[in-house]
């Protein structure tokens, strides 16, 4: 029913939400129903080592999502709700 285009993305389905990474290192979370996709939240990851080659899905374990790039570098981002 709808369309977004992305760069080479891998993705994921959680909560009812889709966790999405573009290969340019773009991740997205949003909400996706058979009408429509709405954007939560986005950024743009960054490493050490400068790779921008994110092609392996991400990952969620205890509210945190792990991105790893081509080089094997981890990223870990913190959406839980714990204060």
């Amino acid at each position: 029913m709808w369309e977004k285009e992305m760069i080479a993305a891998s993705l994921i389905a959680a909560d009812g939400k889709l966790v999405i990474i573009e290969g340019n290192g773009t991740l997205h979370i949003a909400e996706a129903t058979p009408s429509e996709y709405t954007e939560i939240s986005s950024c743009v990851l960054t490493s050490k080592t400068g790779v921008n080659k994110w092609w392996t899905p991400p990952v969620i374990y205890r509210g945190k999502i792990y991105c790893r790039n081509y080089a094997g570098d981890l990223v870990c981002i913190d959406v839980s709700n714990d204060s």
